[in-house]
């Protein structure tokens, strides 16, 4: 097959900040077997929509990852410069992913030592591996230190996630 491969589940969550303080609520975005468009034009009408903001990426998500995730985080630092992301997992596979990214003052490393498999029970795994990249990424958001989540590890375990610990 030609090109890059579709994302197959990704969950986004993001709190969006009010005129009035607080929070707006949670912003969920699911694509499913679905690749996004590159093009400029979707692109720049990101660009807009985009202030500031912290995102916090499980980064030992998903298939092959810490790789994909770390390659897909520094692409969209390189091609979004009103972001900060915070990678959350573990630091010793994470950091010489990053030797060569210019973009790395945008960039910090949260290290967490567990993970969560996509065969562990999503409520189980979120109530009993506190240090796992998937709840330190979540309490980020919670915490105001992060606006958006980002994860391909189940979306069962980002559910579960959001609901007890946001």
């Amino acid at each position: 097959r030609d090109g890059p491969r579709p994302l197959y589940s990704v969950s986004v969550f993001a709190r969006i900040p009010s005129a009035a303080g607080g929070t707006r609520g949670r912003l969920r975005l699911r694509a499913k077997g679905f690749s996004f468009p590159s093009t400029s034009a979707t692109i720049s009408r990101l660009k807009e929509w985009i202030t500031v903001y912290t995102i916090a990426v499980d980064a030992m998500g998903g298939d092959f990852a810490p790789k994909i995730t770390v390659a897909g985080s520094i692409r969209a630092l390189e091609t979004f410069e009103q972001i900060k992301i915070l990678l959350v997992g573990q630091a010793d596979q994470i950091e010489p992913l990053l030797s060569k990214a210019a973009v790395r003052s945008r960039l910090q490393v949260i290290d967490a030592r567990e993970t969560i498999a996509n065969t562990e029970s999503p409520v189980l795994a979120i109530r009993t591996k506190t240090d796992s990249s998937l709840v330190r990424a979540l309490s980020l958001v919670r915490d105001g230190q992060a606006q958006a989540l980002i994860s391909a590890v189940s979306t069962g375990a980002v559910m579960a996630g959001a609901l007890f610990r946001l």
